[in-house]
């Protein structure tokens, strides 16, 4: 995955490191434009490109922040992922030499009838946004339709980038095996058409629920740290209508 920094016309652009949320790596890349501070002056602009390497075509996730002279806000803290490992560091308790697992994931934030779209994981009967990992060949966008269709049968109408978040974590995968694991999750806003019945359509997959969930029911269920993430006070304002 790549990350850059756009400073008026200048732009610089690092690979992202194992465990950094991509917001820090634009800021370290404007490093070599500017000796004075920096901060992230909006979202960034998400997209995937493909091209013939000498193994065979290679897929590159790119992340372009825009950036303005000014002190940077603090880094988002730390995520935990309660859905797909366990929610705590288990750094005393795995074996040593881990493998380094980095994944690039799309989802979706679709709100009906003052209801929110969400799955439910079947590892750990956890609900989390619809969604998953970006396929090869695949740019954001598309990956959020697909799975979207494949986790709730909707068709997704893909909007605007809502956010590009970062998890990084010591745990066990589904499959049981330890890794450090550093997920970016790319959230779009989206509808589908009105009135529609979720329900899960991929077969063995990581999913065995669809649903719509008021605000009084979101409260009460257990929820990955992106629904947690993604529940701003205009999305929770949005559930109450």
């Amino acid at each position: 995955m790549l990350v850059s920094g756009r400073l008026g016309a200048e732009r610089a652009e690092v690979d992202l490191r194992h465990g950094e949320h991509p917001r820090a790596a634009a800021l370290r890349a404007a490093l070599t434009l500017t000796a004075g501070p920096v901060r992230v002056a909006g979202l960034p602009q998400v997209g995937a490109d493909l091209v013939l390497g000498p193994g065979g075509p290679v897929q590159t996730l790119r992340i372009g922040y825009p950036l303005r002279p000014g002190t940077p806000a603090p880094e988002p803290p730390r995520q935990q992922n309660t859905g797909s490992a366990a929610p705590r560091d288990h750094s005393r308790d795995h074996p040593g030499n881990l493998p380094l697992v980095q994944r690039a994931a799309a989802y979706a934030v679709v709100v009906e009838a003052g209801r929110l779209l969400l799955t439910r994981l079947s590892s750990r009967q956890t609900w989390t946004l619809p969604g998953g990992g970006i396929e090869h060949g695949e740019t954001p966008v598309q990956a959020a339709v697909r799975e979207v269709y494949e986790e709730t049968g909707l068709a997704l109408r893909p909007g605007g980038l809502l956010d590009v978040d970062s998890i990084h974590f010591t745990g066990q995968a589904p499959d049981g095996r330890w890794e450090d694991y550093h997920g970016i999750r790319v959230v779009y806003a989206g509808s589908v058409p009105g009135g529609s019945t979720p329900q899960v359509i991929e077969v063995d997959g990581s999913t065995e629920q669809a649903a719509w969930v008021s605000r009084s029911e979101l409260a009460r269920l257990r929820l990955t740290s992106l629904v947690r993430t993604v529940a701003t006070a205009d999305l929770l304002a949005r559930l109450s209508g």
